[in-house]
């Protein structure tokens, strides 16, 4: 299951020394052990699926990204468990992988949720040569807002933080970020719960 949602390139190390213990390799330990964890505890990969928050707004929720989605192929929503909304260009296919995997990035790194950052991804359900730039930033309520896209240049980061100011304004004024933090505690409490090796 950990290696249908790695990129060709890991897959190819591992299959040409199988032996290679996967916890040696320090640079990907953090996102071996969330990405465990994720399907340990979320039934949802088992049928290449992602969760979504339940939420009683989340259609004007994807109506917000939509409406900002400019030059992005891919716009989320989400916190460091939780995807709350998602919305892409109609000319790419979401993979639940892909977004597996942008989810573990981001739980697995703490500078990506405590600076603005713009860095790169490689994502192989959308792009095969593995070439985008993914901009991501939280607020203090550790609500992030995340833009995918092929466009490289660093101009292309304040476009971005523009859109991402819009959106959260708009996130503020409509006090929807107030409802998402409302219906997160609960989630991380079950997260936390220590399930023992039987279980």
């Amino acid at each position: 299951q950990l290696m249908s949602i790695l990129t060709n390139n890991f897959y190819q190390k591992l299959e040409d020394n199988p032996s290679k213990c996967l916890t040696a390799m320090s640079d990907t330990e953090v996102l071996f052990e969330n990405m465990i964890k994720y399907t340990s505890h979320t039934f949802a990969s088992l049928f290449n699926s992602f969760q979504v928050l339940k939420c009683d707004f989340r259609e004007k929720l994807n109506k917000i990204c939509e409406d900002t989605l400019g030059r992005a192929r891919l716009i989320l929503i989400l916190t460091i468990n939780e995807i709350i909304s998602l919305a892409h260009d109609p000319n790419i296919k979401i993979v639940p992988s892909d977004i597996i995997l942008i989810q573990n990035l981001i739980s697995s790194s703490e500078s990506l949720r405590e600076t603005e950052t713009w860095v790169p991804i490689c994502l192989p359900g959308i792009s095969n040569e593995g070439y985008l730039q993914l901009y991501c930033k939280f607020d203090e309520l550790g609500i992030g807002i995340c833009f995918l896209t092929e466009n490289m240049d660093p101009k292309y980061f304040m476009e971005f933080q523009e859109q991402n100011n819009k959106i959260g304004d708009i996130l503020m004024g409509e006090s929807l970020n107030d409802k998402i933090v409302a219906l997160i505690p609960n989630k991380i409490n079950e997260d936390n719960i220590d399930i023992n090796d039987d279980e």
